[in-house]
């Protein structure tokens, strides 16, 4: 199974701070919004990552992540330079999936807690072409609400039908490409990933997990919900004394990487970061 990050889009919400840089490497706490999601897909066993980014922000996602080679994992990189919608940046992975079952995250969407990489493990072996990741939130109208009849999904409802939204983290076979050329821009002239999803939610092709109060999800594309998540991350690292989201103590407790050639490459830092992880290896 691949993994796809979609980290394209002009992240106006945060203006002026991405007017010269990348929402999605903004910090949280002490690391990238992006590591964020990529732990996510390494947690989940998976090695081979395409990062899709505005062709204009390839030099600084390149000098963070490299290839991938630092961490055991292969990483590519493919191009969305316009905002046209989610569902556009899903059609650019097309010919990095393959016929190849996939896991397809937001970069802004911050997900963690206990048991998280099992269920999304056991879920990517359902033989259906489609999985949603649902979540109970108090301010539903902001996201895209999953209908009662579980049928449809209603972008941002202008009236309360539930506080069961729709998060950025998905699985999806080959026929998700199919639809997704199929649907037609919204009223904001974007393909939406709503529409997608919601054919397959008709069809009763689609498998909903309904994340619990063990796992914890944010859009960390506000600037408050930016600054929460990232106080979070502090409260729970310092009281518990590990990292969320460290890639490298992923990395090697995986065995895609050695203690010596972590070693050698810790020595480019010398910070709380780098002494975390030679904490761990001495």
């Amino acid at each position: 199974m691949k993994g796809v990050v979609l980290a394209g889009g002009l992240g106006t919400r945060m203006n002026p701070i991405t007017f010269s840089i990348s929402k999605h490497l903004l910090p949280i706490y002490n690391k990238p919004m992006l590591y964020y999601p990529i732990s996510v897909l390494m947690l989940s066993n998976i090695r081979d990552i395409l990062i899709i980014i505005k062709s204009e922000d390839y030099k600084m996602y390149y000098n963070l992540l490299g290839n991938g080679k630092d961490l055991g994992i292969k990483i590519s990189y493919s191009y969305q330079n316009k905002p046209n919608g989610i569902a556009n940046g899903l059609i650019k992975c097309e010919k990095f999936v393959k016929n190849e079952k996939f896991i397809f995250i937001l970069a802004d969407n911050i997900f963690w807690g206990d048991g998280l990489q099992k269920i999304i493990i056991r879920e990517s072996k359902r033989k259906v072409p489609a999985t949603l990741f649902t979540y109970s939130v108090s301010n539903p109208n902001n996201f895209a609400v999953l209908a009662k009849n579980k049928k449809n999904i209603i972008e941002k409802p202008k009236r309360y039908i539930g506080n069961e939204i729709v998060t950025g983290l998905y699985i999806y076979d080959k026929e998700v490409f199919k639809i997704a050329k199929k649907i037609k821009p919204s009223k904001r002239n974007e393909l939406e990933i709503s529409d997608i999803n919601s054919y397959f939610l008709k069809n009763n092709r689609i498998n909903i997990v309904k994340l619990g109060r063990g796992i914890i999800w944010y859009d960390a594309g506000t600037f408050d919900d930016l600054m929460k998540v990232s106080n979070l991350v502090e409260s729970i690292e310092n009281k518990q004394g590990y990292m969320i989201a460290c890639l490298e103590e992923i990395a090697l407790s995986k065995k895609w990487i050695s203690i010596k050639f972590l070693k050698k490459n810790l020595i480019k830092l010398d910070n709380s970061y780098s002494n975390y992880l030679l904490k761990l290896i001495k």
